[in-house]
């Protein structure tokens, strides 16, 4: 089985009239489903076989979050895009109702709800960006010293020396 919890999330205002509290649903917060998994998986990786595929695959393989589950995770903890919230949240607070389909238990796993905005370059994940800025930098040292090597040793940088 793969992760294949469902969930809804609505938004709910709450009022506090004299010493009770009110809290009234709102609206419902709709979840794009669509598009979590990537391009290249889609299709190339992961279809359906072209003969008898009612009977020989036990599961739908186009199914995105079957694919998005089925990427392997570089690192023991990771997370995986279950849907995009497309638009704009007002301040409020908001309840996730989630249906329990896939039991983490038996192997001592724990399931969590991260809510995160996305930039370019994914989301709010400052390792990327650091690590992009140090190579850089290093590459920059690099080409430097080999700059600073070629004015000191003029053409004779990378020709073979002549022993008698």
């Amino acid at each position: 089985f793969f992760f294949n919890d469902t969930a809804t999330t609505e938004i709910y205002t709450e009022q506090i009239v004299g010493s009770v509290r009110c809290v009234q649903e709102t609206a419902r917060i709709e979840i794009d489903e669509t598009n979590i998994a990537w391009p290249s998986d889609k299709g190339n990786k992961f279809a359906k076989a072209k003969v008898n595929s009612e009977k020989t695959q036990w599961i739908n393989p186009e199914n995105e979050h079957f694919i998005v589950w089925m990427r392997t995770a570089g690192l023991p903890n990771f997370r995986k895009l279950w849907g995009k919230i497309t638009q704009d949240l007002p301040v409020g607070k908001y309840q996730i109702k989630i249906k329990n389909n896939y039991d983490v238990e038996p192997f001592k796993g724990e399931k969590l709800v991260i809510l995160s905005t996305s930039g370019p370059f994914g989301g709010k994940n400052r390792f990327l960006e650091i690590s992009y800025i140090v190579v850089g930098v290093i590459c920059w040292i690099v080409a430097g010293i080999f700059i600073v090597k070629k004015k000191l040793t003029g053409d004779k940088f990378g020709e073979s020396i002549k022993l008698n």
